[in-house]
């Protein structure tokens, strides 16, 4: 189990030995500002935090360290996925973007989606391509809520 605070700091907690109890949990740092959110793969090995310094970190929790640092926000990030086949993650800041990031070549994908700020529905406006998408969001097996990314309008033309 892992617990992210404002004083920065990552607790990590075993569950399973109770180790915790004994020791006290382990404690990993790098963040310069508060943590706001954060997601764990489904074997508990991968750890993604975004915080109040527009960092995103990925830990590698087996060896207590960050295995990537990504800059890309121009503001606070308040939501963190890691995806399912652990290929990419998706943040969410308050710069009103959201960014896709491919692990493996620690790079920001070209996406940036950006609400319209003259209509507060759930309708948006995709910031490449200019195509209106319908916010969503589905409850995964693991029983929380995960962002979809969008859907764009299928009578509009794919992108290519």
């Amino acid at each position: 189990m892992f617990t992210t605070s404002w004083d920065r700091t990552i607790l990590v907690y075993d569950l399973k030995t109770g180790d915790y109890r004994k020791n006290g949990p382990q404690m990993l740092t790098g963040h310069s500002g508060s943590i706001c959110c954060s997601d764990v793969n489904e074997d508990g090995t991968l750890l993604a935090t975004g915080g109040l310094d527009n960092v995103i970190m990925l830990w590698d929790v087996e060896k207590k360290q960050h295995a990537l640092y990504l800059r890309g926000h121009n503001d606070s990030v308040h939501g963190i996925c890691i995806s399912t086949d652990e290929k990419f993650i998706l943040s969410a800041s308050k710069d009103r973007t959201l960014r896709l990031w491919d692990i493996e070549s620690r790079e920001r994908l070209p996406t940036g989606i950006c609400a319209d700020e003259y209509n507060n529905s759930n309708k948006r406006k995709c910031l490449i391509c200019e195509k209106k998408y319908i916010v969503m969001t589905a409850a995964e097996s693991r029983g929380r809520a995960k962002c979809r990314f969008c859907t764009l309008d299928l009578e509009e033309t794919s992108i290519t």
